[in-house]
């Protein structure tokens, strides 16, 4: 169904005459993508538990990360040589290739396959989840650390950059394109933390957390453009950011049983991508302020990106405190399963005991 929906997405785009219509063919293509994110999520799952089902995570979603790599050198190339219409239809292709090999190849865990819940039990499923504060605090962990790294990734990296920041499109490209080494070599170091240290996956999203913050506030609080490195350190914050927020997930397969695994990671998903959306948008609609309150003549300049900016503070500030929020109701219903009956002191200090 996802691939069905990204070729139908790609050859919107190959032939599209308008802006709309390729907007509505990149709708398709997201669209396609969140089903097969949470797909082979769910397939990794049924494979493997516990430290495995951690690590192949992890490397599952480094490998997709190569799909990026993949846009950036072959098929600009293919762009550049074969135009629009053919480089897209060439997506098409490989994504009715891909559709043939997973037909042939690809199967469920037959020792964990559940029969399909009835849509009343689907939506039992979606309001247990919601009430769960394990998937909750998975949704704001993905809402705050995914969010970094897509805004930038995804749409104001370029402008802030080349425009603000006044580097050469050539350096910018390739630390654009840098995200998917750091990627690759950050994500099996996560997963080897999240194996070594269960219990501590919090908190590694919160120095997370505090390294975007401060990494953003020193290049945003300086009176003149950053130098070359200053700007490297943020890239390599912000790529950092993309491995982390994949905790979410590992923090949702710890706590969901794994016949709504599925929905609970969707969910979590839609997290991340909520953040990024609301994100782009706001960091736009500031950047149109302040270019007509100041009265620039360019719009992606260095103070309206240091205004446009301050969004990314508020979306770390309130996912933290959510974090802490859902964070707290898991502790203590694990202490409470364990028959375990505390005050409020008492808690506070197991909580404190039990981030050590």
């Amino acid at each position: 169904l996802g691939l069905g929906s990204m070729m139908i997405g790609q050859a919107a785009v190959s032939f599209a005459g308008t802006f709309m219509q390729a907007a509505a063919g990149r709708i398709l293509v997201g669209f396609g993508d969140a089903f097969i994110f949470i797909s082979v999520l769910r397939l990794v799952n049924s494979f493997y538990s516990g430290k495995q089902a951690t690590r192949m995570q992890q490397l599952v979603t480094n490998l997709g990360q190569l799909g990026q790599a993949t846009s950036a050198v072959p098929f600009a190339w293919l762009l550049h040589i074969a135009g629009w219409n053919l480089a897209f239809l060439s997506t098409v292709g490989l994504l009715a290739l891909a559709g043939l090999l997973i037909a042939i190849l690809v199967r469920s865990n037959s020792q964990n396959s559940h029969t399909v819940p009835s849509l009343s039990v689907s939506i039992a499923n979606l309001k247990t989840n919601l009430l769960d504060p394990a998937v909750r605090m998975a949704f704001w962990t993905h809402f705050t650390i995914q969010s970094a790294s897509s805004v930038f990734l995804l749409l104001w990296g370029w402008p802030f950059l080349v425009e603000a920041q006044g580097l050469d499109s050539k350096l910018a490209s390739t630390m654009l394109s840098s995200f998917v080494i750091i990627s690759f070599v950050t994500g099996p170091l996560v997963s080897s933390y999240c194996v070594r240290w269960p219990n501590r996956r919090s908190n590694l999203a919160y120095a997370t957390i505090l390294a975007v913050g401060f990494a953003w506030a020193s290049v945003l609080l300086l009176p003149q453009p950053a130098s070359v490195v200053h700007l490297w350190l943020l890239i390599v914050v912000l790529a950092v950011s993309g491995p982390v927020a994949m905790v979410s997930m590992d923090i949702s397969r710890s706590f969901v049983a794994k016949d709504r695994l599925g929905t609970a990671n969707g969910i979590v998903n839609v997290g991340g991508f909520s953040a990024t959306f609301t994100m782009m948008f706001l960091i736009g609609l500031i950047l149109d302020l302040v270019r007509r309150q100041l009265d620039l003549d360019t719009l992606y300049s260095f103070v309206g990106f240091r205004y446009a900016y301050l969004v990314q503070f508020a979306v770390l500030a309130v996912g933290s405190v959510f974090i802490a929020r859902e964070r707290r109701k898991i502790r203590l219903k694990l202490y409470e399963r364990d028959g375990i009956t505390i005050g409020p002191f008492w808690f506070a200090l197991l909580n404190r005991l039990h981030s050590k």
